[in-house]
């Protein structure tokens, strides 16, 4: 077996993230503790051109991305994002790697996130699973200084409890044949 390794990920630099989630330098700072020689971050992390950010060669088992968003309530911009982000995420796993992808309940239907893992040749390796925020200590799911939800108007009208959210397992269509429960 291989030691893990973990990178954690950022589109911004590092000044711009500690701004804009002025938390996450303590966070990172117990992330680079607790998995002590195998944790780094890096910073200016495009989702679309992950290679562009990695050492040649360098593959996953593992590319998670926990509730991405464009900071703008734009179902056809997500879905150009996640089409982008399976395309460079596909082409940097290992043979049996994983993408693991959590969205805020009714993000995937509206980003299609199925369909545009499947033009990259992913399929969903089990059905989703609730994303459970406590599995990622310190984790909270909102957007950056404001702290707003990211509840868009309609889900605020049409929700009427706290917003959940949902992990998706995907996988290469030709490593990954189609569980029973999903055919």
């Amino acid at each position: 077996w291989r030691r893990a390794r973990l990178v954690a990920t950022c589109y911004e630099g590092s000044d711009l993230r500690t701004q804009k989630y002025p938390e996450s330098d303590g966070l990172l700072k117990r992330f680079r503790s607790s998995h002590a020689g195998e944790a780094e971050v890096r910073h200016e992390v495009n989702a679309w051109e992950l290679r562009s950010s990695f050492r040649d060669g360098e593959r996953w088992d593992v590319i998670a991305w926990n509730h991405p968003h464009l900071g703008t309530e734009d179902f056809k911009l997500h879905r150009f994002l996640l089409a982008h982000f399976f395309f460079s995420a596909k082409q940097d796993l290992r043979p049996g790697g994983l993408i693991i992808l959590s969205v805020v309940e009714g993000q995937a239907e509206r980003w299609e996130l199925l369909q545009q893992a499947e033009r990259q040749g992913l399929v969903a390796v089990c059905p989703p699973e609730p994303f459970e925020a406590l599995e990622w200590p310190g984790y909270e799911c909102r957007r950056n200084t404001t702290g707003k939800s990211f509840k868009n108007l309609h889900s605020q009208r049409q929700a009427t409890s706290a917003m959940r959210s949902w992990t998706y397992h995907l996988g290469r269509r030709e490593e990954h044949p189609t569980p029973p429960e999903l055919a």
